[in-house]
């Protein structure tokens, strides 16, 4: 079985590999595979014939923070409201409640409640 710090490799591999990334107003969006919700879609293997799939946005967050958990109770949550994004600054773990609060947020153009971080508009 592999370890996390060989799957953390893999997906910080995949994660920078320049044919998933394009630059848009300060997010860096994952180009390949997509869910229908427009979620980046990242494939990857660490052993042979054992491949798995996980979003790249929590990917993203996974590797930042040098762990293959959520603390309990927490989401992965953009706070540019970019499903595609995967720039580590703009993923948070946070409750529920406050990545719903965020779709307010984004649906009125301007941060309306006082969660931190604030989001980002881009």
């Amino acid at each position: 079985m592999a370890s996390d710090e060989q799957i953390l490799s893999v997906l910080s591999q995949k994660l920078s590999d320049s044919k998933h990334n394009h630059q848009l107003g300060g997010c860096i969006l994952f180009v390949g595979p997509k869910t229908k919700k427009g979620y980046g879609d990242l494939w990857y293997t660490v052993e042979p014939k054992k491949k798995r799939r996980i979003k790249a946005h929590r990917a993203a967050y996974f590797v930042k923070h040098n762990t293959l958990e959520l603390p309990d109770g927490m989401e992965c949550s953009h706070l540019c409201n970019r499903p595609a994004c995967i720039e580590p600054s703009h993923i948070v773990a946070e409750e529920n409640e406050v990545n719903n609060e965020r779709k307010h947020c984004f649906n009125q153009r301007c941060c309306t409640t006082l969660h931190e971080p604030h989001c980002i508009f881009v």
